[in-house]
């Protein structure tokens, strides 16, 4: 009369293989489905702290190679990719305790600043892979710069169907290549770094093109879902479609490189200012532009110029000897 219990391995054991039974798992006749499995094996990027190197990335490569010797699975190695995430500390530098006190509650954090302010404060803190502590003034800041896109998007009246200038262009695509290649590296911090960028220079506009402002939300939703979704059915009622499925940007090269650049100008090794012009101008042009610039010319009054080294695009040096 007694019933056979088969559930007498320990969790760990369920934990080494979970990854097998996500690709198929409403299967209830078997584990998971071969043909599945050869479709989604090998794991291409396993994100841990090092703490897991044994309790967990261990063991699973070991079961992994005895259900890949017993011709169960289709690859020898689960995954194809380790990266070790820092660990986030308290705000006194220690590792979180309950018994140091320093432990900080998500969900106080959440129903104070929004969920979307604590996802970004958490990839905006420091490169991924370095531990650092938690800091209450960085989350406020997140904070403000959701309320900052919050006041970008509803001022209705700004956002129109007028073209948009290159400098726009050029600051949109600058942030679609940044954020697309820092996802792609795992370096979320810079990634929310240019964002900010992008909408400091839009908030500072007098008028808000409507399709880069668009372009942006599918761009900012990874970071920020919530408000990403809530902007886009807010504003974009008429051609409403979820952020998820929209097709991720792409960045125009030519839109990105600047028509002009910033030319250090240096009087006799010493730096006296910046000069902006065209970024194909000659050395001529640009001393003729220095002759011409009040705030430089004077340095050069009374002088003889001696030796002109000019770094294309970059930097000016004007070598003088007094006049006799």
């Amino acid at each position: 009369k007694g019933k056979r219990e088969t559930n007498t391995m320990p969790q760990w054991a369920g934990s080494c293989w979970y990854y097998l039974r996500f690709i198929d798992p409403l299967n209830n006749d078997t584990a998971w489905d071969r043909d599945k499995e050869k479709y989604w094996m090998p794991v291409d990027l396993y994100v841990g702290g090092v703490e897991h190197a044994v309790l967990h990335l261990l063991y699973s490569r070991f079961w992994h190679h005895v259900l890949f010797d017993l011709g169960i699975v289709s690859t020898k190695e689960p995954f194809k990719k380790l990266y070790n995430q820092g660990m986030i500390g308290g705000e006194d530098g220690q590792k979180m305790s309950k018994s140091r006190g320093n432990v900080v509650n998500p969900d106080e954090v959440v129903e104070k600043y929004g969920a979307d302010s604590f996802r970004l404060y958490e990839m905006f803190m420091g490169p991924l892979d370095k531990s650092k502590p938690w800091s209450t003034k960085g989350l406020q800041g997140c904070y403000r710069f959701t309320q900052k896109i919050w006041k970008l998007y509803t001022k209705k009246d700004k956002i129109s169907d007028e073209a948009p200038s290159k400098e726009t262009l050029r600051t949109l695509h600058q942030t679609i290549k940044k954020v697309t290649k820092d996802l792609d590296s795992l370096s979320f911090n810079t990634a929310v770094s240019q964002m900010m960028i992008f909408v400091n220079y839009m908030l500072s506009l007098q008028q808000y093109n409507h399709d880069v402002l668009h372009t942006f939300l599918i761009i900012l939703n990874p970071f920020a879902p919530h408000l990403a979704e809530e902007l886009n059915e807010l504003i974009f009622k008429k051609e409403y479609i979820p952020i998820s499925e929209k097709n991720w940007p792409e960045f125009d090269e030519s839109l990105i490189v600047s028509d002009s650049v910033t030319i250090a100008i240096q009087i006799n090794g010493k730096t006296r200012g910046t000069i902006e012009a065209d970024n194909d101008a000659k050395e001529d042009m640009i001393f003729n532009m220095v002759m011409l610039d009040e705030n430089l010319s004077k340095y050069l009054a009374g002088t003889d110029v001696v030796k002109k080294i000019y770094i294309a695009n970059r930097l000016l040096n004007i070598l003088t000897s007094k006049k006799n």
